[in-house]
């Protein structure tokens, strides 16, 4: 059976919209939720792969780094006037020796910490021509949930409408 790539889930936000991304890597579930993003703002299965748009983004932890990874993809949206249906996601984490070395949420300069560093392709088209179901104001960490289980990863987003 396949599995979908995601959901949504009405009973966790009423005035926002609630999903929950699939997959059975953390990079996969990163790419389902960026699908899941721009199917909610449009019709993915509309969306042709013409533009490709490299993203590039570093944070401390894996939350911060779903969030400004949908927020980068959100302000191309905005930006440059492009939605996205397909995602190829890398993410580097930081190597465990740093995290012991540095020590997990110790007082010291955020730079000098090893980080999560995600790169994506993302490709889609310019938005002219394809309708839009929702606008997405912003990404929010409101009930944010990344987490593995079973050789499942499941990631939790909120967005502002």
């Amino acid at each position: 059976m396949k599995q979908k790539k995601y959901e949504i889930v009405p009973e966790i936000a009423t005035a926002d919209m609630c999903f929950r991304a699939f997959g059975a890597s953390l990079e996969e579930a990163f790419a389902n939720a960026g699908f899941a993003m721009f199917d909610i703002i449009s019709d993915a299965s509309r969306i042709k792969p013409k533009i490709t748009e490299e993203i590039k983004v570093e944070s401390e932890d894996l939350q911060a780094l779903l969030f400004d990874f949908l927020s980068e993809l959100l302000y191309l949206q905005d930006t440059k006037r492009l939605l996205f249906s397909e995602f190829d996601v890398k993410i580097e984490k930081p190597k465990i020796e740093t995290l012991v070395k540095e020590g997990i949420g110790t007082a010291g300069s955020n730079s000098e910490k090893e980080k999560y560093k995600l790169t994506a392709k993302a490709r889609g088209q310019e938005m002219d021509g394809i309708g839009l179901r929702n606008q997405v104001k912003a990404i929010t960490y409101h009930l944010m949930e990344i987490k593995e289980e079973k050789g499942l990863w499941t990631i939790q987003v909120i967005l502002d409408l």
